[in-house]
């Protein structure tokens, strides 16, 4: 006892969290790959286009995806110990994350543009991903169609490994994109094949 108050629950890895915490992200990653299933919107490239759900709707899933998210946190830490198997977790949830369309932003699609100027030789510090007829650097959007690539030496060859392991398949290259950058932060390694309900995503 401290102060009249019981000392925190020791941390222990082997016991897992309460199912409530486990429930409420799972929830929330289930909100987000809901987004990423229902293809091009406000938050899925090509970003503003109407697809098969409504701007109202994709806000409400992501805003539940979010309050979840956070609930999650606050059960674990309360709880003070991490589910048994955390790694094993976190790298199915990436695996699920990259095997839809990516959600939040069109980022990704520079990224494998940048990977396909350089993949042509061209410096892509030097060489915007548009004007071309590259099927994968037709998609990148606005800033990024006219503007050589900011990022460093490292990323730079990993765009560039990633666009020659992918060709020129217009969802292939994001795909595997998505996959390295998660499997970086997870500590993990996870592949996934493309968005294949997406369309023309489909070769």
């Amino acid at each position: 006892m401290r102060g009249g108050r019981p000392l925190p629950r020791a941390y222990d890895p082997r016991v897992p969290h309460p199912p409530p915490a486990l429930a409420w992200a799972g929830g929330s990653l289930a909100a987000v790959l809901v987004v990423g299933l229902l293809g091009p919107s406000a938050a899925v490239p090509p970003l503003g286009r109407n697809g098969n759900a409504g701007t109202v709707v994709v806000t409400a899933l992501l805003a539940a995806a979010v309050v979840a998210g956070i609930a999650a946190v606050l059960l674990g830490l309360r709880a003070g110990r991490a589910p048994r198997g955390a790694p094993w977790l976190a790298a199915a949830a990436v695996t699920a994350l990259v095997a839809v369309s990516p959600v939040g932003n069109a980022d990704v699609l520079s990224y494998a543009a940048y990977g396909r100027v350089g993949v042509t030789r061209a410096d892509p510090y030097a060489t915007p991903p548009q004007p071309s007829r590259d099927p994968v650097r037709q998609q990148v959007e606005d800033p990024w169609r006219t503007t050589p690539s900011v990022y460093g030496p490292l990323a730079t060859l990993e765009q560039i490994a990633v666009a020659r392991s992918s060709g020129t398949g217009r969802c292939r290259a994001p795909s595997r994109r998505s996959t390295a950058c998660c499997s970086g932060w997870s500590g993990c390694c996870c592949g996934a094949g493309p968005p294949a309900a997406q369309s023309g995503c489909g070769g």
